[in-house]
């Protein structure tokens, strides 16, 4: 008889077992429920790993792949060699057709693009399935497929409730029928491709019935009518976007990056990137004079080559002028040599100021400026709704300031209306996907903090990342994202962030390294715990609580008190024990001693909600006012969506002793507007407050 060396189940004679070798290369036995399961769990975690940082282009592909029925029978066939001739085919009939439009050259770069893809991940279906086998999983090339079918499926639908949940919580404050409001609603909040897929999960979450022609039709009328609209608004104003920056860009964004940069300047432009371009990337041309531009997305300095190219082609093509651009920079003979044949230079340094100046040209109409300038005197007033107000009538004026969405969405945070928040750092950074100025890091930032906040921590540290990866200079960023790596319990990533932080701000020294001593206290701690858990240490603590409990219950403090001690004496780490030794002091009015065991549970682990509250309640009596705001405050911190008028009330109440009339009524109105039974109680004291403002 043998065992599963999983489940550890016994694996009868008529049963299947699957021999499996180890980490170890030992040959171990599976029953037939661990094997599938260990084999599922494989193919999820390796196709999950493969596509973390796969483009969506390459993404495109893999869906495209899973959608046609006679490339899906090839995959079934083992044939992926006629998936591949698939898309070569398309590519090089293209190839072989003249191409004189933008547009064609625009077409054939995606096939040859996605011919070069199709290619890599054929090789890399074959590799996975070898990767499988040789971890004893038995598998056929069309279920590792459709587990890619299924995760990108996964990843859609979580991309649409990124974007419709906010969309819905701001629409439903507007309306809930009527559902051309709805789209036009969404429209103010999102513009893009598949708007029909949005507005479907839109309705399905209003539970409202509907047709794919009646969307659609909807989705025209509405489109339409905005149109018009903005048309109307701004007539005679002349709109252009800002670019961003390069530097994040690969070669061929890089490509598509001059593209705009060209556009914008007044160029018709044409990317001829395929094989035999003769050494021209871009063609462009104005007033009849015909430019060839070689660029070159480098780190390094460009040498005499990329001249010599370009030299070429502004022959074959019968320009007039040549240009190599690079993101970095040029050798001395390559500077030598282009002078020499009258090459035009733009390195990474003189690119940039071309763009300044593309984007310093680009104004605002003198009322949109004067408010802009309004919006921001009342954010610097903390007059957020106000703020708000004036950012959102020059939204309407001009959908296209990033700045705009960008202050409101400040104005959102400060109020903690975070969902609205979301919306608009989301907006700022969608604006400009090619390519991403400050703005988009600046949302990017914001919007992790947000997602922190709401305790949404992987969408944070994505956003944080990705902030990083963007300006990999930024002190609030590294500090934000140790505060959420802390909350996870990844001590190690915190304090080498809060290390970074202050690596790049000296300022901030004294303050985190206070941060990183408490961090390296509570990971000890934490240690320690799970030493004790893991050699399974049986102790008393848990008897001694309940004790300590029962005492409370049966109003003998002191029994309580001798019990929640012993706890203590057992473990010295238990964060509960000083939290329950310190609400018995309260409770017999002892609150100086009260006080010192909450801070000592703190200590241990600074994320006791309750601890704050109960720690606030107990300087208040003491008449620690300000001591009593801080620990409301950082209970408000850890959940800035909660929604218990009480806290605002006592917060109020606070403010209040010290004569701080304007925070006190703020707080008594938000509890009045929470919960309407506190204005009978709040009423008289806010009127006394408002004669003594």
């Amino acid at each position: 008889m043998e065992y599963c060396s999983n489940c550890e189940k016994k694996i009868g004679f008529l049963n299947f077992k699957y021999n499996i070798e180890n980490d170890k290369g030992e040959i171990v036995s599976y029953c037939k429920n661990c094997y599938y399961y260990r084999s599922e769990k494989l193919l999820y975690e390796y196709c999950k790993k493969y596509l973390h940082n796969k483009d969506e282009n390459f993404k495109e592909v893999i869906s495209f792949i899973n959608q046609e029925e006679n490339l899906i029978k090839f995959v079934k066939d083992n044939k992926l060699d006629m998936v591949e001739n698939f898309f070569k085919n398309k590519y090089y009939q293209a190839k072989r057709n003249p191409l004189n439009t933008s547009k064609e050259y625009d077409r054939y770069m995606l096939l040859e693009n996605s011919y070069y893809k199709v290619s890599q991940f054929i090789q890399d279906l074959m590799k996975l399935k070898k990767v499988f086998i040789k971890k004893n999983i038995r598998i056929e090339y069309i279920q590792i497929l459709k587990e890619f079918a299924k995760l990108l499926d996964q990843e859609e639908k979580e991309y649409i409730e990124k974007i419709t949940i906010p969309a819905f919580d701001k629409i439903s404050n507007i309306t809930t029928t009527n559902k051309k409001r709805i789209i036009k609603e969404f429209l103010e909040l999102h513009f893009g491709e598949n708007l029909d897929i949005y507005i479907e999960n839109l309705f399905d979450k209003f539970k409202l019935s509907y047709t794919n022609d009646e969307i659609n039709n909807l989705l025209n009328e509405c489109i339409e009518e905005k149109e018009l609209e903005d048309f109307e608004n701004n007539l005679g104003i002349d709109k252009k976007k800002q670019i961003g920056g390069f530097e994040n860009l690969n070669g061929y964004e890089f490509e598509n990056y001059l593209k705009d940069v060209f556009s914008i300047k007044g160029y018709e432009v044409v990317i001829t990137k395929q094989s035999g371009d003769q050494g021209a990337d871009i063609i462009i041309r104005k007033n009849d004079e015909k430019t060839v531009v070689q660029a070159k997305k480098y780190s390094g300095s460009v040498s005499n080559k990329a001249i010599q190219e370009v030299v070429a082609a502004k022959k074959h093509y019968g320009a007039t002028k040549s240009i190599v651009i690079t993101s970095g920079k040029f050798t001395q003979s390559a500077i030598e040599l282009a002078l020499s044949n009258e090459v035009e230079l733009w390195d990474g340094e003189k690119l940039k100021k071309i763009v300044e100046n593309i984007n310093s040209s680009w104004k605002m109409t003198y009322a949109e400026k004067e408010m802009l300038k309004k919006g921001l005197v009342e954010i610097e007033s903390e007059n957020h709704e106000e703020a708000i107000e004036i950012l959102t009538n020059l939204i309407n004026l001009n959908p296209e300031l990033e700045e705009a969405y960008a202050f409101r969405g400040n104005s959102y945070f400060e109020l903690k209306r975070y969902n609205q928040a979301l919306i608009d750092y989301t907006r700022v950074i969608e604006m400009n996907p090619s390519s991403v100025g400050k703005n988009q890091k600046l949302a990017y930032g914001m919007r992790g903090f947000t997602y922190s906040l709401l305790k949404e921590f992987d969408k944070a540290l994505e956003d944080f990342n990705k902030c990083i990866e963007l300006d990999a200079n930024n002190s609030d960023v590294y500090n934000n994202r140790a505060y959420t790596y802390r909350f996870l319990n990844r001590y190690d990533e915190a304090i080498k962030d809060w290390e970074k932080a202050i690596q790049i701000n000296p300022e901030l020294e004294n303050e985190l390294s206070l941060l990183i001593e408490e961090t390296i206290s509570i990971k000890d701690i934490g240690e320690r715990k799970k030493m004790k858990k893991s050699n399974n240490l049986k102790t008393e603590e848990e008897d001694f609580l309940k004790k300590g409990d029962e005492a409370i219950d049966s109003g003998n403090y002191e029994e309580a008190i001798k019990a929640f001690e012993k706890v203590i004496e057992l473990d010295p780490d238990c964060e509960k024990a000083y939290f329950n030794l310190g609400n018995t002091y309260y409770q017999i009015k002892k609150y100086d001693k009260a006080i010192d065991e909450f801070t000592k549970g703190l200590e241990i682990n600074p994320n006791i909600e309750k601890a704050y509250v109960a720690r606030a309640e107990t300087h208040f009596i003491l008449e620690n006012y300000e001591d009593a705001i801080k620990d409301y405050d950082k209970y408000l911190e850890l959940n800035p969506l909660d929604e218990h008028a009480i806290i605002y009330c006592h917060r109020g109440m606070a403010y209040g002793s010290l004569k701080k009339y304007e925070e006190a009524l703020k707080d008594w109105q938000k509890a009045i507007k929470l919960d309407p039974e506190f204005e009978s109680t709040l009423r008289p004291i806010m009127t006394y407050a408002i004669k003594n403002l």
